[in-house]
């Protein structure tokens, strides 16, 4: 079953801290609901388990996603896959676009997925909704958390949320991905 999965979110904070929040690992497993494991595999690579629920029945799923082509301060592409045990419930790909408002950033989302498995006797739609569910949440838990930072968290982030046109197009460097002291506020998020 295809589905497809689209949204915006307005986050109150400037474009390139609302980018390296969508990139920080504390913030990701702080906002997917029931995340407890993110590992970073590789500078573009990622594997987590987070607990979704499907209809009255709580599972745990194992996902991994990759980041693919260009990732700048205006946007990214990831794809990735999820499942439950040996039996994949969803791949597909998903874009991010941030865009400058007066108020902060517009983030919109967009995702085309395939849902369903192998046995074929699963039923897609519970899973989609599942996903959508949890895509929603997600996007307003990071709302919530870039609300709550602040001024003087995004002044020790220091040149992590300085718009620079030499980085506009760049990801982050293996040095930048080193958690900033501010962001161990996040595992107090309610």
């Amino acid at each position: 079953m295809a589905i497809e999965i689209s949204g915006e979110v307005l986050i109150l904070s400037p474009r390139p801290l609302a980018w390296m929040l969508l990139h920080e690992p504390d913030v990701l497993e702080t906002c997917i609901s029931g995340c407890d494991r993110l590992e970073i595999i590789s500078a573009t690579t990622s594997a987590l388990n987070f607990v979704m629920r499907l209809g009255s029945v709580a599972v745990t799923i194992f996902a991994s996603i990759t980041g693919e082509g260009e990732c700048s301060f205006d946007g990214f592409c990831l794809s990735g896959e999820g499942g439950v045990g040996q039996i994949r419930l969803a791949q597909g790909r998903a874009r991010v676009d941030l865009t400058d408002t007066e108020r902060g950033t517009l983030l919109r989302y967009r995702a085309e997925l395939q849902v369903g498995g192998e046995p074929t006797e699963i039923d897609a739609s519970p899973v989609a909704d599942a996903i959508r569910k949890t895509a929603e949440d997600f996007f307003a838990r990071l709302a919530h958390l870039a609300q709550r930072l602040r001024a003087e968290d995004a002044d020790a982030l220091g040149s992590h949320c300085r718009h620079d046109e030499s980085r506009k197009s760049q990801a982050l460097s293996e040095t930048d991905r080193k958690r900033p002291p501010a962001l161990r506020l996040w595992p107090t998020y309610q």
